[in-house]
């Protein structure tokens, strides 16, 4: 496998693992769209319409795009896998912190949470430059996030279990988030 050798190649080279990150998740092809590229243009177009983003500002993360996920140890199955998406624009990671920002007014009104705990790990990934639509407090907006993503799912339930998206504020933090995927190798090949 290509990735398990850039990984290991990586490694052994000492590469930083921001680096790693960014030739795998930013440079490779998609594993699950090899020979397939016309339906990875048509999700991640949609995408980049709906959300009025650039197109190269939506990538794939997961075990679509290497083909087996380090994390949970077990490769991409058609039909029962994610697809996983991440967007990586400034602009849509500032205007859903403002909804969430004013839908809590100004955080003083947890109770748009699922729960206190949801709201602190909301929270500490906000301060990581991502934003987790899943953990966002309970909104016109985010209920329509939901509609958009299982709409699209359901158009490509035959590849993907569930089609799902996080914002990430911008490429530095979207690397240190996939600097993960290096430390799950290290753990997978041990």
């Amino acid at each position: 496998m290509k990735y398990h050798d850039a990984l290991k190649n990586g490694i052994a080279q000492r590469r930083p693992p921001a680096e790693l990150a960014r030739k795998l998740f930013l440079s490779y092809p998609t594993s699950v769209f090899v020979d397939n590229e016309e339906l990875q243009f048509e999700i991640l177009n949609d995408v980049s319409n709906h959300f009025k983003i650039p197109y190269m500002n939506v990538q794939v993360v997961g075990s679509a795009k290497a083909g087996f996920s380090y994390f949970n140890n077990y490769d991409f199955k058609p039909g029962k896998s994610d697809l996983d998406l991440a967007i990586i624009d400034i602009n849509l990671f500032t205007q859903y912190s403002e909804i969430a920002y004013s839908v809590t007014q100004k955080y003083n009104n947890l109770t748009r949470f699922s729960s206190v705990d949801t709201y602190r790990s909301f929270v500490k990934y906000l301060a990581k430059g991502i934003f987790r639509p899943d953990m966002m407090p309970k909104s016109f907006e985010k209920t329509a996030w939901f509609n958009y993503f299982n709409k699209l799912s359901t158009n490509y339930y035959k590849l993907f279990r569930d089609i799902n998206a996080g914002i990430y504020a911008n490429q530095f933090f979207f690397e240190r988030r996939q600097e993960s995927v290096v430390a799950d190798y290290r753990r997978y090949v041990k």
